[in-house]
């Protein structure tokens, strides 16, 4: 368990149309994206469908797990 530690993440994550996925911690702003020392990677489909279906995957964990339901149900809701 953590304990008595309690570790803070500020992290960001921009999912565009399945087709683009950008993770890490530089706001989408001028200073961050080139001045500061921040740290992000990015994940493009370019055409892949194995890509656009692991971030189509992601998009639909991180919003089963903040509405408390599962991937599969997020799914249906969505057929």
């Amino acid at each position: 368990g953590l304990g008595e530690a309690c570790v803070n993440v500020h992290s960001k994550l921009a999912i565009v149309d399945d087709e683009c996925l950008l993770i890490g911690s530089a706001n989408l702003n001028n200073r961050s994206m080139l001045l500061d020392t921040e740290c992000c990677i990015a994940l493009a489909a370019a055409g892949d469908a194995r890509v656009r279906a692991a971030i189509a995957a992601t998009r639909d964990r991180l919003l089963a797990e903040h509405l408390g339901t599962t991937p599969d149900a997020l799914a249906a809701a969505f057929a």
